[in-house]
């Protein structure tokens, strides 16, 4: 009872602080000419583009804006480096979404980045929002350093007011029940339930991910005390060791040893999807809602499709649940990586300040981190996916209800809360759920502390960056190649790692440490 009460207090608050961000700047947006940008997207399964979407008619009427969209491969590797040819091309669009904080500083000191610190004068709403979301040490750590030693900054974020436990491991409750076990809170406590349903189940692969390998490690990783999968991108797989308060490679801890002879010993038992590295989307939904798996690793709004689909195929008593993060090895917690405040957002190339309607670009920015434009983006059009209920926006009944659950029907059915929002919110993401039990797991989340602390980042002058670019990248390919062949039985890790960990030292791992360990933003 008092976690719904502290529930419904914590959101009241937030409608009235929400409230006071009414007051935003919104310059005459949508006066003039009609004008188009040019915008890339990354290609979903999960939501097919649909160039009709209502957010694409409201923006085009509330603004007097269209797009020519371009479109990039799913996988987020592949994407980025989509993104980084075309901006080294100097063919980029106007608009580059779906961008983590931390990505592409070389391309920004090399000044092939906008700026957008020189614009924050025109984009007063944004500034409002760090202000009111208290997001100025997160802000502070994410300057880029340039040749005359000012820091400035080259992203558009999406900024939220908290951090929400809305991802991570999901597991088949009923099945997990009908073998006589509780719901694992550890790799320890599963294992001995993966084993039991594969002696069920010979065919099957109890362990698979959406997005494969690397979200796998990534939501993971937290609970053995390492950096891995999708975290390591922005750092080359540099983690912030919190004892020794420095930078260290990550992919040579021992705590990632354990957590790779763990993840080995699944696989050699035939308890690991053996196509994690290539698996697509409905792969995955085939694998999870057939029986062919009954742990996975994604975003909690993806549960209802899951369960729709899999009682038609299974049963009634088919059932999906979100759990706690899995606490492995010696670290032994339950913990995921630090969630930030500014998340995925739009960067753009220094050349779009020559367009001509660059004024109107910022306008456009402006009003997407307004009170109309975040409504606009994340909850919609009010009396067509939301209502106003005493006081309080509502989803409507037919996105609560819809079958694959609310988040996928705003992205799906119109374009809503997916690459065009700037500001999101623990009202909103409380609102997506509609599910008291797992409101009350992100509450559990909260208390018990699950998101690991930020971390210190380090800020390196151009000449820094340009020198250890080429090291960075041979070590971090060189780690990831020799993950996947340690997992996969390809490579011994017990008779190999000190060989991996003295390659490693001679790809300049010690060197490239002592660099960051200079340079740290605290």
């Amino acid at each position: 009872m008092k976690r719904y009460l502290l529930c419904a207090v914590l959101l009241a608050a937030l409608v009235l602080m929400l409230g006071a961000c009414g007051n935003d700047t919104q310059e005459a947006a949508g006066e003039g000419e009609p004008v188009e940008f040019s915008m890339f997207l990354q290609q979903s399964a999960m939501y097919p583009f649909n160039e009709d979407w209502l957010i694409f008619q409201e923006i085009e009427e509330r603004m007097n804006v269209t797009f020519d969209f371009m479109f990039g491969p799913e996988d987020i590797a592949d994407y980025d480096t989509r993104i980084m040819l075309m901006l080294n091309a100097g063919d980029a669009p106007d608009i580059i979404t779906n961008v983590y904080p931390g990505k592409f500083v070389e391309l920004a000191q090399s000044e092939v980045i906008l700026a957008t610190s020189d614009f924050f004068d025109r984009v007063p709403n944004f500034t409002t929002r760090v202000d009111s979301y208290n997001a100025h040490s997160e802000m502070n750590i994410l300057k880029v350093t340039l040749d005359d030693s000012s820091r400035s900054y080259f992203h558009w974020p999406n900024i939220m007011d908290s951090v929400i436990y809305a991802e991570g491991p999901v597991i088949r409750e009923d099945v997990v029940r009908r073998l006589g076990f509780e719901l694992p809170s550890s790799w320890d406590e599963l294992t001995p339930i993966l084993r039991a349903y594969k002696e069920e189940n010979p065919s099957s692969f109890p362990v698979t991910a959406l997005f494969g390998l690397d979200a796998m490690l990534f939501f993971m990783s937290g609970g053995w005390g390492v950096d891995a999968g999708w975290t390591v991108g922005g750092t080359s797989a540099f983690m912030y060791d919190r004892q020794a308060s420095e930078y260290v490679f990550g992919l040579a801890q021992p705590r990632y040893r354990e957590m790779l002879t763990h993840l080995a010993m699944l696989a050699d038992e035939g308890l690991l999807d053996p196509e994690l590295v290539t698996l697509t989307a409905d792969q995955w939904t085939a694998r999870m809602t057939t029986g062919d798996s009954i742990i996975t690793f994604c975003w909690f709004d993806q549960i209802d499709e899951l369960n729709e689909t899999g009682r038609q195929i299974v049963g009634p008593e088919f059932n999906i649940v979100p759990i706690l993060p899995l606490a492995g090895g010696s670290f032994n917690r339950q913990e995921r990586p630090h969630a930030d405040l500014l998340t995925n957002g739009w960067i753009m190339p220094a050349s779009v300040e020559q367009n001509p309607n660059f004024d109107r670009l910022l306008e456009l920015v402006n009003f997407m981190y307004s009170e109309e434009g975040y409504v606009l983006g994340t909850w919609g059009v009010e009396g067509v996916t939301f209502n106003y209920v005493d006081g309080r926006r509502v989803l409507s009944d037919h996105i609560l209800n819809d079958p694959a659950g609310p988040a996928r029907a705003l992205q799906m059915n119109y374009g809503f809360n997916n690459f065009m929002p700037l500001v999101r919110s623990l009202e909103f993401n409380l609102a997506l759920m509609n599910n008291p039990e797992r409101e009350g797991l992100s509450y559990e989340a909260a208390s018990l502390g699950v998101f690991a602390p930020p971390r210190p980042r380090f800020s390196l002058t151009p000449d820094e960056t340009d020198r250890i670019a080429p090291m960075r990248a041979s070590l971090l390919d060189y780690a990831k190649r020799a993950e996947v062949m340690f997992i996969f039985g390809e490579r011994d890790i017990d008779a190999e790692w000190d060989d991996f960990v003295a390659h490693l030292e001679t790809l300049r791992m010690s060197y490239i440490a002592d660099i960051f360990n200079a340079n740290l933003v605290r």
